[in-house]
């Protein structure tokens, strides 16, 4: 009697398990698939300009793209900080700077997630801001802490800036009153490049003889990087 309660005790546990290893998977994939569908909207937004959901129900759209050269880093933006905004990528925080225009940015980001590169961050990198209107850098300036009270950071008169923030500490676990801020300004030039245009194919030449240089079409006009 004792070794059929045990082997049946066994099998729950065993059913149990593949239950939420296979209920594991299924977030997984579901993380992937929206991965992959927000990175297309954004995609869409770049192209037309117009903020696009990944999916029919998502409540925010794709704004802009998030770039640190340095570390190779590339985060989709999506307009609100909500819950549901944060588990798929950085927010922009309602009420402070559109981003890719002049005022204060602010955009946040869970800790252990798409903001745990903050603690990666140097003074003097650079980070890219990139939305239709081309490409607006920033140059890492200071990194604080502060009390969540510390609203004067949202202000949207607090001037030209970008303002990245999270929970503190980075790799903690438990609810915290702490807030991560990485404060960057805009690069020398101050302004947003606009996107690339590239130029129309060169016509062909007349003659039995190739142009020069295998009359290659004309290369792609772009602006130059910007700094910060």
């Amino acid at each position: 009697m004792r070794r059929t309660a045990l082997a049946a005790a066994g099998g729950l546990l065993v059913c149990v398990g593949a239950a939420l290893a296979g209920r594991g998977a299924w977030l997984e994939a579901k993380a992937a698939l929206a991965g992959v569908l927000v990175r297309q909207a954004m995609a869409r937004t770049l192209a037309d300009g117009q903020p696009h959901a990944p999916w029919g129900w998502a409540d925010f759209q794709t704004l802009a793209v998030l770039e640190v050269p340095r570390l190779g880093l590339r985060e989709p933006v999506l307009s609100g900080a909500t819950g549901p905004t944060l588990a798929f990528g950085i927010g922009h925080v309602d009420g402070s700077a559109r981003p890719g225009l002049p005022g204060n940015v602010v955009l946040a980001g869970h800790r252990d997630r798409q903001m745990a590169f903050l603690g990666r961050l140097s003074a003097g990198d650079r980070i890219d801001l990139r939305t239709v209107h081309g490409v607006r850098s920033y140059q890492v300036r200071a990194r604080m802490v502060v009390d969540e009270a510390a609203t004067e950071l949202l202000r949207p008169d607090a001037g030209d800036r970008l303002v990245l923030l999270s929970c503190y500490p980075l790799h903690g676990l438990t609810p915290t009153t702490w807030r991560v801020v990485v404060m960057a300004e805009p690069g020398l030039s101050g302004a947003t490049r606009p996107p690339p245009r590239h130029a129309p194919p060169a016509p062909a030449r007349a003659g039995p003889r190739p142009a020069p240089g295998g009359g290659a079409p004309a290369a792609g006009r772009g602006s130059g990087r910007r700094t910060g």
